[in-house]
This record gives C-alpha cells, sequence and structure tokens, in this order.
C-alpha cells in the first residue's frame, strides 16, 4: 500500500481552531483561579471561606450533565462553546458588585458552567475530528498547547494586578476571544450530534461502566494532581525549611514535566497497546513518588524526580482522554467527555481533603507514599481488572 493511502487525512485547519478555544479558555482559568483567591484574600476573607468558595469552579460541570445532550442537539458545538462563553463572560463582571459570600458561591458557579460547556464541547469535537491512528500524537500536541495557555493564565494577573475591574474585564474578554476560533470550524457542526436525544441517569451508568478503567485513571489523576498544586508545597516547606517562595516554586517543575512529555507518551500511544501503556506510566509514577519518600523535597534528586512525576501524572490526563476518544463516538462521546470532566472534578474536591489529614495525621514526608499507593491502583484498573 502506498505511503500516502496510509496516511489518515486530518482536518488540520479545524483542528487548530478548536486547539486554540481550549488553550484561550484554559489561559482564563488558571488566570481565575489565583486573580479570584488573592481579591478576597484583599477583602479579609479567611483562607477557609476563599477555599471553600473556590469549590463553585470546580461544580459547575455538574448543572450541565442534564442539559448537554439537548444542547447539543439544537446549537451543534460551535453553537455551546459561543454560549459556554457567554455565559462566563457575562458572569465575570457581576463578582465586584458584591463581596457577600453567597453572591460569590452563585455567579462562580454560573461562571464555572459556562466554562465546562466551552471545555467539554471543544475537547469532545477534538477528540471526535481525530482518527484513531494519530489519535495518541494528536492529543498529546493538544495538551501540551494547553499547558502553554495554563501557564500564561498567572502572567496576566501579574500584569494586571487584582485591583479594580480591569482584571475581571480581561478575563470576561478573553472568554469571549476564547469563543470566536471554534465558531469558524464548520467541521465542529455534526461530529457531536449523532446520538440519543436525551440522557438519563441508566444512559451515565453505562458509560461509566463501559469506560470504568478510564474513569478510575482519570479519578485519580484528578486526586493526584489537585493534591500535589495544594500540598506539595507545604510539605516542601515543612521538611525542607528553604521558605514559601521557592516551596512553591517547585511546582512549576511539575508543570514543565507535564508540559515535557506529553508528546513521547502520545508517539507511544500510537503504537502501544493503550491499556498496557496507561498501566506501565502508573507504574513508574508510583515508583517515582516512592523514590520521593526519603529526600529533602528541595534537594536536586528530588526535583529531578518531581519533574518526571508530573510528566508521567500528566500522561495519564491525555492517555485516558486518548481511550476516550477510541471507545465513544458522537453525541455519546460529549456524554462520555462530560462525565471524564465532572469525574475529574470530584477527585480535585476529593485530594487535598484526603491528603491533608494524612500529613497531618503521619507527617508531611507521608504525601509521596499516599500518592503512590492511588497511582498503584490504576494499574489493574487500566488493564480492565478491578482496582
Amino acid at each position: 500500500m502506498p505511503a500516502a493511502a496510509e496516511r489518515p487525512r486530518l482536518p488540520w485547519r479545524d483542528l487548530a481552531l478548536v486547539v486554540a478555544t481550549a488553550t484561550l479558555v484554559g489561559t482564563t482559568i488558571s488566570l481565575n483561579l489565583p486573580l479570584l483567591s488573592l481579591v478576597l484574600a484583599r477583602a479579609g476573607w479567611d483562607s477557609g471561606a476563599i477555599g471553600l468558595n473556590a469549590t463553585a469552579a470546580s461544580l459547575g460541570i455538574f448543572p450541565l450533565i442534564p442539559l448537554l445532550p439537548r444542547l447539543l442537539r439544537v446549537l451543534g458545538a460551535r453553537g455551546c462553546i459561543a454560549l459556554g462563553a457567554t455565559v462566563a463572560a457575562a458572569g465575570m463582571p457581576l463578582l465586584p458588585l458584591s463581596l457577600d459570600f453567597a453572591w460569590w458561591y452563585t455567579v462562580r458557579l454560573v461562571v464555572g458552567t459556562g466554562t465546562a460547556l466551552v471545555f467539554v464541547a471543544s475537547e469532545a469535537a477534538i477528540n471526535a475530528l481525530v482518527p484513531d491512528a494519530v489519535r495518541g500524537r494528536v492529543i498529546a500536541l493538544y495538551a501540551t498547547v494547553f499547558c502553554l495557555g495554563y501557564v500564561a493564565g498567572p502572567l496576566v494577573v501579574a500584569a494586571a494586578g487584582v485591583e479594580g475591574w480591569l482584571p475581571f474585564l480581561l478575563s470576561a474578554g478573553l472568554y469571549l476571544a476564547g469563543a470566536l476560533p471554534a465558531l469558524f470550524a464548520r467541521a465542529l457542526d455534526g461530529v457531536l450530534r449523532e446520538g440519543p436525544a436525551l440522557a438519563g441517569p441508566a444512559v451515565w451508568f453505562g458509560l461509566l461502566r463501559r469506560g470504568a478503567g478510564t474513569f478510575w485513571t482519570i479519578f485519580v489523576f484528578g486526586l493526584v494532581e489537585t493534591a500535589v498544586f495544594a500540598l506539595w508545597p507545604v510539605h516542601a516547606r515543612t521538611a525542607g525549611g528553604d521558605g514559601e517562595g521557592w516551596a512553591a516554586a517547585t511546582v512549576a517543575l511539575w508543570i514543565a514535566g507535564n508540559f515535557a512529555l506529553q508528546m513521547p507518551v502520545g508517539w507511544l500511544a500510537d503504537r502501544l497497546d493503550r491499556r498496557r501503556l496507561t498501566a506501565a506510566v502508573a507504574t513508574l509514577a508510583a515508583l517515582v513518588f516512592l523514590a520521593l519518600t526519603p529526600l529533602p523535597p528541595t534537594a536536586p534528586a528530588a526535583l529531578a524526580l518531581l519533574f518526571a512525576a508530573g510528566g508521567l501524572v500528566g500522561s495519564l490526563y491525555s492517555l485516558a482522554l486518548v481511550r476516550i476518544g477510541s471507545r465513544f463516538r458522537g453525541l455519546e462521546l460529549a456524554l462520555a467527555n462530560t462525565a471524564f470532566v465532572a469525574t475529574i472534578q470530584l477527585g480535585a474536591v476529593i485530594g487535598p481533603g484526603l491528603a491533608g489529614p494524612v500529613m497531618a495525621t503521619l507527617g508531611s514526608a507521608a504525601l509521596a507514599p499516599l500518592l503512590a499507593l492511588l497511582l498503584a491502583t490504576v494499574v489493574p484498573a487500566a488493564r480492565g481488572r478491578r482496582a
């Protein structure tokens, strides 16, 4: 067979447009996280209230679950992206009107729902546009570009500051700008419409059952990723004693590893059995965390291992997304992607709440072995066995 016939044709233009949308929305998400926390801290809120208020953004996916099938049927992927971006953009300038807890929680929940609609529709559309033979590499490329956007958000906060209306208007503007590229991606209109018009509990549980190993993988990803972001700086400060700035900077190595390993693992995902590759990556990540356990967290060897752990754990996200795209099609793929995001958010809510008490009871050094144990449960689940 000629090489040209073997090479799948990719809708690069439409893929580039929807990846640009997802990346700009990722930038806005990472902008909002520090911005809103800093605004509330300047207003005198304590850390407990700030943390509790921030859960609204994670929970925004759940009001979307019963609405998504009909929205995709009526509006298509492009219409859902435009609607979600408009809702999120409209919500941001409402936040400075009051510093009441209930007001902020309600508005952030609405913004979170709009953001989730953009994110689910764009990510599912990317997966739907990609032939399975190159799915691993394309998803890895998407994840790499998304990482760049995610890193850029806090830089916008650093440049614009947190005072007045400007940062909120910038966030709203980024939401609207993010929706624009996808509006020109005409191929998105039909890729997510085929399937059931309504999705009751039986449909959702059926999706979770069919992709149980993948959903468990992404749940553990949410647990581990959020626990590292929230608590690894605490561990580094407690055990390393090098100050808050250096402890916080260790997380940058985690993000850098995530950025560096996406493409190599994506290349492997197109050549190896994806279930076995997921199990192998989870095994390596667990071993890295075990190796981190006895080391001072700011030692050079520990920093190198943290870089590797960030790349391996971040690759679990891409591998799970690839497996979702391989298993589901059309509207069912969009529903599966919604469940995918909701599962991550559950992990994100539970992760710090699980790891924090363990560290308080057993000491900060218990964080690394706990994360190793969680990652070890991915191995049998990825291979289709009961965890």
